[in-house]
């Protein structure tokens, strides 16, 4: 497995594009997007990289591979708070569908 660290002169697929499972099923944990290319989390979902380089909290297993992202530390209030680029309202019991804050 390996992230964006060098020129790669073949093809390139996202974990979420290579992945076996639904792709309806597939969101950012981080955020409420369910576009973009995804990576593996430490709980079996997914979240964009950019997400996760946004929250301070959130660390990468590896960091050469920036995987599998780790959210473990992200406090449950941080989902509660108006996030500073998509403006939405986290709803605390169903933070999963929103997002973190930035």
């Amino acid at each position: 497995s390996s992230g964006i660290n060098a020129e790669y002169g073949g093809s390139w697929f996202c974990k979420r594009c290579e992945s076996q499972e639904r792709q309806v099923r597939l969101k950012c944990e981080l955020c409420p997007s369910k576009e973009g290319a995804l990576k593996k989390i430490d709980n079996s979902g997914w979240a964009h990289i950019v997400c996760a380089l946004y929250i301070p909290e959130v660390k990468f297993g590896n960091n050469t591979t920036m995987e599998p992202i780790r959210i473990s530390e992200v406090p449950c209030e941080r989902f509660q708070k108006s996030c500073y680029i998509c403006e939405d309202r986290g709803d605390p019991m169903n933070a999963k569908n929103k997002g973190a804050c930035i």
